[in-house]
């Protein structure tokens, strides 16, 4: 997430963030033993069940479809009527227009 003014102005920047961040996902898809050695400690939680956890977990970024929009609409429409937000939102009107995403999103996110 970005401030749109933040993502407008800076897309090289944004693109290479998220380049990065997919790559630890795609390192994750691969080392999830890893994932769960490098955060047991840290969540002191039953060693099965976190790994059950990072099993069901799918790791890295992918394209913005109109399904995760609306999930993101019942979210915003959820958290405003539980006061977690001050007002409702209007999901749409806050994402970037296609040009603007396509000008950020990697190549390997693109193509998923």
């Amino acid at each position: 997430m970005a401030a749109r003014k933040f993502a407008t102005e800076n897309p090289k920047l944004v693109r290479l963030v998220l380049e990065e961040i997919d790559n630890t996902g795609q390192w994750g898809e691969k080392n999830r033993s890893e994932i769960v050695k490098l955060i047991i400690h840290h969540l002191k939680i039953d060693e099965d069940i976190l790994t059950t956890m990072v099993e069901m977990r799918t790791y890295g970024l992918r394209p913005i479809t109109p399904e995760i929009m609306d999930n993101q609409q019942k979210i915003a429409d959820l958290f405003a009527k539980e006061k977690v937000i001050p007002k409702p939102i209007n999901i749409k009107e806050a994402m970037l227009t296609s040009e603007q995403y396509a000008a950020i999103t990697p190549e390997t996110i693109s193509h998923k």
